[in-house]
């Protein structure tokens, strides 16, 4: 199972990569009970890798029309997330998700685990990536937006999977936070 770690104070995965991986419904927010994933260059683990060790193996910049309704379902998303109506980010999430998680545990579990994060206090959206290859995906367009997010405990990165799911619609596939 691949977690973040946010110094020693505490765990937390929101990763419910939802499809994208193994982990089905497991999120934490708990002292570390073990050593983090590390990379080559000895930091931490924090994205799910493509075979070839990038994060995903196509990246470009995405289209303006499809980033813009990308980055418009994302902040839905995120605006549920921070109301703490974890069941409407659910609803709001890719069918793929939705398959790899029950709505009861995403409550549960989302709530347990954003809860110590505390009150946003800012948020800006950041780099963004369009690709087609993601590990454990289903096929399809993806957009990767990263929100730079001040919250009261240490400013963290928010990275939300967008995935198309028809012509006009982008839904979360994957939410991950990690401290900036």
């Amino acid at each position: 199972m691949s977690r973040l770690i946010f110094g020693p104070r505490y765990s937390l995965w929101l990763a419910f990569a939802l499809g994208l991986s193994s982990a089905q419904g497991v999120l934490a927010a708990q002292p570390p009970s073990g050593a983090a994933p590390k990379a080559a260059n000895g930091s931490l683990e924090a994205t799910p890798k493509a075979a070839n060790g990038s994060l995903q193996s196509a990246a470009q910049q995405p289209k303006p029309e499809a980033l813009k309704l990308a980055l418009k379902s994302a902040e839905q998303f995120l605006s549920a997330m921070d109301q703490r109506d974890y069941a409407s980010a659910w609803d709001q999430s890719a069918k793929h998700f939705k398959a790899s998680v029950s709505k009861e545990v995403w409550v549960r579990m989302a709530g347990a685990a954003r809860e110590p994060l505390g009150e946003i206090k800012d948020r800006r959206a950041g780099l963004s990536r369009a690709t087609k290859d993601l590990p454990k995906g289903p096929v399809g367009e993806y957009i990767i937006i990263n929100f730079e997010t001040d919250i009261a405990i240490e400013p963290i990165t928010e990275m939300l999977v967008m995935y198309r799911e028809d012509a006009q619609n982008w839904r979360c596939i994957g939410y991950f936070v990690r401290p900036r």
